[in-house]
C-alpha cells in the first residue's frame, strides 16, 4: 500500500470526525504516507476554504500533520490528482 487519502470536503460548515491514527499502525502506514486533502475548492470562497483549512490543520488533522503527513488541495483537475498521487508513491 503507497499511502492513504483522507478527503474533506471544503466546503462542509463543519469538522469531520478524526482519521483513526491507530489505523496507521494496524496498516503499517508512516504518517508522511497519508494526503490530508481537502477537496470541493471549485466550489467555495478561496478566503472562507482557507480558514475551514487552518481550522483542520490546527485541530481535527494536528496530530498527523505534526507526524509528518502532508496537506494537499484538490481543485478537480487530473493535475491535482496526478500531484497528490504521485506524492505519496514516491514517499513511500
Amino acid at each position: 500500500m503507497a499511502g492513504i487519502l483522507c478527503l474533506h470536503r471544503i466546503t462542509d460548515n463543519r469538522l469531520t470526525d478524526r482519521p483513526p491514527e491507530n489505523l496507521l499502525n494496524e496498516l503499517g502506514i508512516a504518517a508522511n504516507q497519508v494526503a490530508l486533502v481537502t477537496t470541493h475548492w471549485d466550489k467555495t470562497d478561496k478566503a472562507k476554504g482557507k480558514e475551514t483549512e487552518q481550522q483542520l490543520e490546527q485541530r481535527a488533522w494536528r496530530s498527523l500533520s505534526r507526524a509528518g503527513a502532508k496537506m494537499e488541495r484538490f481543485y478537480n483537475t487530473p493535475e491535482t490528482a496526478r500531484k497528490i498521487i504521485e506524492r505519496l508513491l514516491y514517499s513511500a
